[in-house]
């Protein structure tokens, strides 16, 4: 393993990671526990000093939170959300991690329970209300349940905190797009795309705006 480590929160920067899953699962856990969310560089003898002893501090009697962290996450790539919750739910045992608590929320909302993934992201938001993740979590939960104009206060809120969070760019895009916005949502798109230039959801909306601006030409770019 390098003698250096980044941890990559949840922003659109380039970043450097090892190959290990299980230290990408530790830098997520460092973010949500700094409150931020944008990628950081740590020499990996500190990092591991400095999650022991978070580790203690949040839960003693956790044997491996990041191991219960890490098979959740497994779940949910697979799509088995009710098996990810249950793992989910053993970490949130501790009411203080913040993203445990988003991550339920996440997986509440695949099954299309976006009321109850609304209770976990609030959740996650008093522990930690600089969270970038948490607010886009909560504006797409609300986009879902058709609140369109909340949701776009939630993405702004959530760029106020990591302005290079391109899924945020994009969903607040598609948000403005919806309610008849274009300029806006252009604006949105064209950010998202400054920073991560090949995102396929990115390019099919501003597709869709350019198209509804009268510009099918520079459309079908996309």
């Amino acid at each position: 393993m390098t003698s250096n480590i980044v941890g990559q929160g949840f922003s659109g920067s380039p970043v450097f990671y090892p190959d290990d899953p299980d230290w990408f699962i530790v830098g997520m856990f460092m973010a949500d526990l700094r409150g931020r969310n944008t990628a950081y560089v740590i020499p990996i003898e500190t990092l591991t000093e400095k999650f022991d002893k978070e580790q203690a501090l949040f839960n003693p009697s956790e044997n491996n939170i990041v191991s219960t962290l890490e098979k959740g996450n497994e779940y949910f790539q697979r799509e088995d959300y009710n098996s990810s919750i249950e793992y989910y739910d053993k970490v949130i045992n501790d009411p203080n991690f913040a993203f445990a608590w988003s991550n339920k929320g996440k997986a509440l909302s695949s099954l299309g329970k976006n009321e109850e993934a609304l209770k976990c992201y609030d959740r996650s938001l008093e522990i930690n209300p600089n969270s970038t993740f948490g607010w886009s979590n909560k504006g797409l939960a609300l986009y879902y349940l058709g609140k369109t104009e909340q949701a776009i206060e939630c993405y702004s809120k959530a760029l106020e905190f990591d302005s290079n969070y391109a899924f945020a760019w994009t969903d607040e895009g598609e948000a403005f797009y919806v309610l008849g916005k274009f300029q806006q949502a252009l604006k949105c798109l064209d950010k998202a795309l400054e920073i991560s230039p090949n995102h396929p959801k990115t390019g099919s909306c501003k597709g869709m705006v350019l198209h509804r601006l009268g510009k099918p030409e520079e459309a079908e770019v996309f």
